[in-house]
């Protein structure tokens, strides 16, 4: 089964895409907004004896 496209022919500014995003929580600080789900959560940790962690 093949899903249909939606046409879209909009101008895109795809420049947010290349500004540093921070988490507020842990402080950190991605170059961009262009990574892994698995780099995302080696950026979060969590260690109940220890919440500064």
């Amino acid at each position: 089964m093949t899903v249909e496209r939606y046409e879209n022919n909009d101008e895109i500014n795809t420049g947010r895409l290349r500004e540093p995003l921070t988490f507020h929580f842990s402080k950190k600080t991605a170059r961009n907004r262009l990574f892994k789900a698995s780099m995302g959560e080696t950026l979060a940790s969590w260690d109940m004896n220890d919440p500064e962690a």
